[in-house]
């Protein structure tokens, strides 16, 4: 209440400073106004746009130091502690000594496993001496089988070359034979293309004689059109039939014999043109018809020769098949002589060489599993160098992982025993923050969201890990768990944290300062200045900080809105932006005003915000 009424108060105040200021511009300025034209009461603004923007709001809250992962430090054997290094609160990183057994019976065992070891070892040299001679006698072996191998290699060499030349000899006379064939069937088929040849001269000479009369015909048809008086004795028919147009005057010889000129054309496919042509034709058809006799003659002549050639290749074919029967028995011999000798003889050879073979084998394997056994005398013996290495490796414990110790348990001179907690120790990677929020904040919050960790003047950076949406039984909270992404060496479990992060977030919205909207009823409200007017305009809000305010409805990007406060804005009022042409007149008292009022409202503002 005493916030309120010191608010209510500080705006008395404003309001009266406010009709003070006012009252003594316009009296020193009373004299000089009646000697002007009516002053400019519109008022100076200032003006933005909306911008597009991201923004958020954050929330405080408290959170606990805790740790999921406590190793405790066992030591692997039992013995009196010489020495220890750290203490209870110390920091320790992976690999340090915490503390040392005596390794008296340690060091005993060491001695005698290494003396084992060196048994085992001459052992293998001998066994190694061993497999050598195996070796040596097995490459003897070897070489013997190799030569006796090769013997028998050549032997069959010799008789897969008798084969080979026997199915050589099978080769050639099968294409002998298929020579021969062929050549008795082209003096078969040279004989049948005479007697075509013949056939066909026969034909052609018949077919030129015939062409020769034809030609004479047309000469004669030519005499009978150059003479004919009227067209008449069938003169007319031959020109209609060859499509050659009537003379039109049958007494004109120049017309006749250009119409018979035009009827051999026709009839002779355009090759006689005129008397003379014609008769070269005829001349040639008829010496054309006497060679083609001429050639049937001399081809009359050398049938006889091709017929008696035809009957030679018949007989030379089938002695060329007699010798394909020949060589093929030949093959047949000479590649069962091959598989006799692969059959028996190879057989008996190579089962005498494996014989022998097997039995240097059996000598080597036999070294060979000798020098195994030596071997694995070695590994054993290696094993127990190992084994008491180990027990030596055991008297030295050190810090599994990096973190703090957390609690003590060996002293120096006493016993460390196996299976007791000799010091325990707080993994630093491990550390968690655990907080509680409330629903709402709980439905925002996602796993890898940033949070900022305080604690005693020190801020870390630290990422949620774990939400998992159930609430406290309690306090009805959500629980929230991050991990410090680095720096978290000096935590100690247990302690209080102070966390800041985003509550609730806005990405590319449409922002304006939060000074310029005005409220009314629950309703948001801004004046944007269009055509020198102030006009009121309600908005729909969403997330707003200490300076922005989203806006979802109600205006544009391009929007002026009006940021300057002034007691006479309202809907409808006269507005000019300040630094315009017009902004001259009242420039030093709505100046020395605007000073007053600006200072009244930061300290309104600064007390408002020490009352919340």
């Amino acid at each position: 209440m005493k916030s309120r009424n010191n608010r209510y108060a500080r705006g008395v105040a404003l309001l009266m400073t406010v009709l003070l200021v006012s009252g003594t511009v316009m009296t020193g300025c009373g004299k000089k106004e009646e000697a002007t034209e009516e002053k400019d009461t519109s008022i100076l603004v200032e003006t933005v746009k909306p911008t597009t923007a991201s923004i958020e709001l954050d929330g405080e809250f408290i959170g606990t130091i805790e740790s999921d992962n406590q190793i405790n430090v066992i030591p692997k054997v039992a013995g009196d502690v010489t020495a220890t290094y750290f203490e209870e609160g110390d920091h320790v990183n992976a690999g340090d000594l915490l503390f040392t057994i005596d390794d008296t019976g340690a060091q005993i065992s060491m001695d005698q496993a290494q003396a084992s070891l060196e048994s085992a070892q001459a052992s293998v040299e001998t066994a190694n001496a061993g497999v050598q001679a195996a070796e040596l006698n097995l490459v003897y072996t070897q070489a013997q089988i190799t030569e006796n191998l090769g013997k028998v290699d050549t032997n069959q060499m010799q008789l897969e070359n008798a084969v080979a030349s026997a199915k050589y000899a099978l080769k050639a006379a099968e294409e002998n034979e298929a020579l021969a064939a062929e050549q008795f069937g082209m003096a078969r088929d040279d004989y049948e293309d005479l007697e075509d040849s013949l056939d066909d001269l026969k034909d052609d000479a018949h077919n030129m004689e015939k062409y020769a009369d034809s030609l004479s015909a047309y000469k004669k048809n030519y005499d009978k059109i150059v003479n004919s008086t009227n067209g008449s004795g069938g003169v007319s028919d031959l020109l209609t039939y060859a499509g050659v147009a009537q003379p039109n005057d049958w007494t004109n010889a120049v017309e006749k014999r250009e119409a018979a000129e035009k009827y051999i054309s026709e009839m002779t496919g355009g090759s006689a043109r005129d008397l003379y042509t014609l008769g070269v034709m005829v001349e040639t058809a008829k010496n054309t018809a006497s060679s083609l006799r001429s050639s049937r003659s001399t081809l009359d002549d050398n049938k006889d020769k091709m017929k008696l050639n035809m009957f030679s290749s018949a007989i030379g074919k089938e002695t060329a098949k007699n010798n394909v029967l020949s060589a093929e028995d030949g093959k047949r011999l000479a590649e069962k002589m091959l598989q006799d000798y692969e059959l028996y003889t190879k057989a008996t050879i190579l089962a005498g060489a494996n014989a022998q073979l097997a039995g240097s084998i059996q000598s080597q394997v036999a070294a060979q599993s000798g020098l195994k056994q030596a071997q694995a005398g070695v590994k054993q013996a290696q094993a127990g160098v190992e084994g008491a290495q180990l027990q030596l490796d055991y008297t030295k414990v050190t810090a599994p992982v990096s973190g703090t110790i957390t609690k003590k348990n060996v002293t120096t001179n006493n016993m460390a025993a196996t299976g007791n907690v000799a010091y325990v120790i707080t993994a630093e990677d491990e550390m968690n923050i655990v907080f509680y929020v409330a629903e709402t904040v709980m439905r925002q919050a996602e796993v890898g969201q940033q949070i900022q960790v305080e604690r005693n003047g020190e801020v870390y950076q630290a990422q949620i890990t774990e939400n998992a949406g159930v609430a406290d039984a309690n306090s009805g909270l959500f629980k929230l768990k991050a991990q410090f992404t680095g720096g978290a060496e000096n935590m100690i479990t247990g302690t209080k944290v102070k966390i800041t992060m985003a509550t609730d977030k806005a990405d590319n919205v449409m922002t304006i300062p939060v000074d310029s909207v005005y409220y009314e009823s629950r309703t948001a409200y801004v004046y944007v200045m269009e055509g020198g007017k102030a006009v009121r305009t309600e908005i729909e809000t969403g997330i707003t900080n200490n300076t922005d305010v989203e806006v979802k409805s109600g205006i544009t990007k391009d929007s002026e809105i009006i940021t300057t406060w002034a007691a006479q804005l309202r809907d409808g009022a006269d507005v000019r932006l300040k630094g315009d042409s017009a902004d001259t007149s009242a420039g030093s008292s709505e100046t020395e005003a605007d000073s007053v009022i600006a200072q009244a409202e930061t300290e309104q503002t600064e007390e408002s915000a020490d009352a919340e």
